[in-house]
């Protein structure tokens, strides 16, 4: 039998998450002086861990126990965000270390004037 792995819930400013990993890159925003949101809202069966939100422009964020980019499944959070009013919105992905060269934190799916993301 598969085991499945489960978050170990944590609270940090009065807010319940659902991993401490989350709230690790919540305390990581507030050094950074970031406003965010958990969990902002439903989108088509994918929920964003956090709302980044900037002056101009807000990042969708999603947090996983991964330690490569590879192994996040893009194709399923862009088909929740089709025909949202989150289509649009920038993507952030987050592991559970800094990423191979060491020198980034996480993944950033732009969106193109052609109406898609790139990806790669």
């Amino acid at each position: 039998m598969k085991s499945i792995r489960t978050g170990i819930p944590t609270m940090y400013r009065q807010c319940q998450f659902r991993s401490r990993l989350e709230a690790k890159w919540a305390a990581f925003f507030d050094l950074c002086g970031w406003k965010w949101e958990y969990e902002p809202y439903d989108l088509n069966g994918w929920i964003p861990d956090f709302l980044l939100i900037g002056a101009k422009q807000s990042v969708l964020v999603e947090v996983k126990p991964f330690t490569s980019l590879e192994k996040f499944d893009k194709s399923k959070i862009l088909s929740a965000m089709q025909g949202t009013t989150a289509w649009g919105e920038e993507i952030l992905l987050l592991g559970c270390t800094v990423f191979a060269d060491k020198s980034t934190i996480g993944w950033l799916g732009e969106f193109c004037p052609e109406n898609k993301y790139y990806l790669e």
